[in-house]
């Protein structure tokens, strides 16, 4: 595999000559921009972690009362704006580092293939985030504020229906993190 310093290198760039130094410089960003990339994932995909393994678990058994639904929804709040930064840093990365690479030279085909995979995971993980974040999680927390002592069929699938999103979403973003080691090692 060559990088796409490696071709600035080779046939320079609109007729301008590279220094050793430039090169350097081009690798020392390019590797900030991965680590950049790298951080916004793992933030991303062990907030998501956090909030299924530990927070959940731990406000279902808990005696917190009223303050535990006040708690969750500040939690929340404040993760959901965290994403949407790290998803925005994603976006903007993602395309630069895949600029950077062109596949390697023993099966380029492959290689497109598991890239392509990833970003159709990405952007269906990227959709259930959305859909969880702009309508069905506020809408259950709204059904948890005003529901009766005994909520609906309709009101229990829906709370269902918020938490499998949830879980299917960080189901993919552990398939997205194993595409992406995939990608990197190859």
């Amino acid at each position: 595999m060559r990088p796409a310093y490696a071709l600035i290198e080779q046939r320079g760039y609109a007729g301008r000559s590279y220094t050793l130094q430039s090169l350097g410089l081009l690798t020392a960003m390019m590797i900030v921009l991965a680590w950049v990339h790298v951080l916004a994932a793992v933030v991303w995909l062990g907030g998501m972690v956090f909030l299924s393994v530990v927070l959940m678990p731990v406000f279902r058994r808990g005696t917190f009362g009223a303050d535990r639904r006040i708690l969750f929804q500040a939690l929340v709040r404040r993760f959901r704006i965290v994403v949407w930064i790290m998803i925005g840093i994603l976006v903007l990365s993602g395309p630069l580092l895949i600029s950077s690479r062109t596949g390697t030279l023993e099966e380029p085909e492959a290689w497109r293939s598991v890239l392509h995979l990833k970003l159709w995971l990405v952007a269906g993980l990227v959709l259930l985030t959305a859909v969880h974040d702009a309508w069905l999680g506020p809408l259950v927390g709204r059904l948890r504020r005003e529901a009766s002592e005994i909520p609906s069929p309709a009101d229990l699938l829906l709370i269902r229906v918020a938490a499998v999103v949830a879980r299917l979403g960080l189901l993919l973003g552990v398939v997205v993190l194993f595409l992406a080691v995939a990608l990197a090692r190859t």
